[in-house]
């Protein structure tokens, strides 16, 4: 069984979905705990933790001959129990949580691909979702934890000389409890997320309000349908035509692409079928212009 699964997902005229040859795919080292994508000088990489405070590697999503190819980086060692890209004007920066001491710590990711620590803050320990998006050049991320309900906006700003990076909470609540699997997508650059709920079966999509100062509104709150009861992972992706849609992934191999409406209420499934069981992360990745999903 290989251990890393890539798929090429092609949008245009017919919606199609078909596995990368296994032999073009490398493999990503075992004991993943958490990753996200981000682009450097035009080139995409994965940036990956390890559960055992192992080194950070990082992955070339496409060489020219292979996908997902390990790159070597300086090693930093750094508790992380969740991750988030947030591309920058300069370089990309890795917001990379540890949930036992609340301690996040801001990575800066150079040209070379060197890591350096360039700020840290602590928030609330135990934080289950940490998602980064962009606002009219404004950089934001949220933390949640799906055990209290608490939910924290926080605004980056990052100084181009001296170079500093820093951090600001602007916004806090209290959601219902257990909402889960949140995955953000932009749609007339406008920010959107969609989550679920395993303590109360929901599903939402959500609107981020336009003032840095205000949280979001769901502009769909349904029952889940027994689509999204027992998934295990959903990313979100969006076309060349900045169309959104969203994967759904559970631990016996049932994987499902599917197309948000242009109102945001609702979706159809554009494709379903069964891939490798026992999967624990899934990464949407663009490479070239064109979609791709990775199980790992």
């Amino acid at each position: 069984m290989e251990k890393t699964i890539l798929f090429n997902i092609k949008t245009e005229d017919e919606f199609s979905v078909h596995q990368v040859d296994p032999g073009m795919t490398g493999t990503i080292d075992d004991g993943i705990q958490c990753m996200d994508s981000f682009t450097q000088n035009g080139i995409p990489y994965l940036i990956a933790f390890k559960k055992d405070n192992g080194p950070i590697q990082i992955y070339e999503a496409y060489n020219g001959n292979k996908f997902i190819v390990a790159v070597p980086v300086a090693p930093l060692l750094l508790t992380t129990t969740l991750a988030a890209i947030i591309n920058t004007d300069s370089d990309p920066l890795c917001l990379a949580y540890d949930g036992t001491s609340g301690k996040v710590s801001i990575i800066d990711i150079a040209p070379n691909l060197g890591l350096s620590v360039v700020s840290t803050l602590n928030i609330e320990t135990g934080a289950t979702t940490l998602a980064a998006f962009i606002y009219r050049k404004q950089l934001y991320f949220i933390s949640y934890n799906r055990d209290t309900g608490h939910v924290s906006k926080y605004q980056i700003t990052v100084n181009a000389s001296p170079y500093s990076v820093s951090v600001q909470k602007v916004w806090s609540d209290k959601w219902a409890q257990g909402w889960t699997r949140f995955s953000f997508f932009q749609m007339g650059a406008e920010n959107f997320f969609i989550k679920t709920n395993i303590k109360y079966n929901k599903v939402n999509i959500d609107h981020f309000m336009d003032d840095s100062g205000e949280g979001s509104h769901p502009v769909l709150n349904i029952d889940a349908p027994a689509q999204m009861v027992g998934v295990n992972n959903v990313n979100t992706f969006v076309d060349v035509k900045g169309f959104p849609y969203f994967a759904t992934y559970r631990s016996n191999g049932e994987t499902t692409f599917n197309r948000v409406y242009g109102n945001c209420q609702g979706w159809d499934t554009e494709s379903q079928l069964t891939t490798g069981p026992d999967r624990e992360l899934m990464l949407a990745l663009t490479i070239n212009n064109e979609n791709y999903l990775m199980l790992y």
